[in-house]
């Protein structure tokens, strides 16, 4: 349905209104004229205004469904890497997953995993930072280097390596490199929004 047929029903059905207070008021002026004639003229001014807003408002409809479209393509552009889900603990879960796959694809040996709390940019809002702390163990910088960049370059998801820390090989490079990053990730959490959750 186009916008021109909703806007004449819209401006018909207040040429109407304003022709009913018209002959209301034709009606009316039978009576006392000198008291009618100051309540119809605010009712007839009201009614103006009225109109006049609601023109208002229907011109800058082209402009709102605009802005809305907008705001639907960015979010189509952003919401295939959020990470969504009901809580944020279970928006950690999913990201974990996703780490235990990239590891089981490199062969790497995953040591621990744990989440810190989620944070909120903004208060009230949806979007939260959720973080994992992952602790591997590789032999090879080559796997390390892998690693990262597959960390950092998630298809389905917003990551950001916040801290990196290697340790080893020492004297003995056999015994291979200890590393404990710090990941985040952007998640979209659909219940309890303002809870810290």
């Amino acid at each position: 349905m186009s916008a021109h047929p909703t806007r004449t029903t819209i401006l018909i059905a207040s040429v109407v209104i304003v022709g009913a207070l018209v002959l209301v008021d034709q009606l009316n002026a039978k009576g006392d004229a000198a008291q009618s004639t100051p309540t119809v003229r605010a009712e007839y001014e009201q009614q103006a205004e009225l109109v006049a807003r609601m023109k208002q408002f229907i011109d800058s409809a082209p402009m709102w469904r605009a802005a809305d479209d907008a705001a639907q393509n960015a979010w189509n552009a952003i919401e295939p890497r959020l990470i969504i889900a009901p809580t944020a603990q279970l928006a950690n879960g999913g990201l974990q997953q996703r780490i235990t796959r990239i590891v089981a694809d490199l062969g790497v040996t995953l040591n621990s995993s744990s989440a810190p709390k989620a944070s909120t940019p903004v208060e009230n809002l949806s979007l939260r930072v959720i973080g994992v702390t992952i602790s591997i163990e590789t032999s090879s910088p080559q796997q390390l280097y892998s690693f990262v960049d597959r960390l950092e370059n998630m298809t389905d998801a917003w990551t950001h390596i916040r801290r990196l820390q290697i340790m080893g090989p020492g004297r003995t490079p056999s015994a291979g490199l200890n590393i404990e990053i710090e990941l985040e990730a952007l998640a979209w959490i659909t219940q309890g929004v303002g809870d810290a959750q």
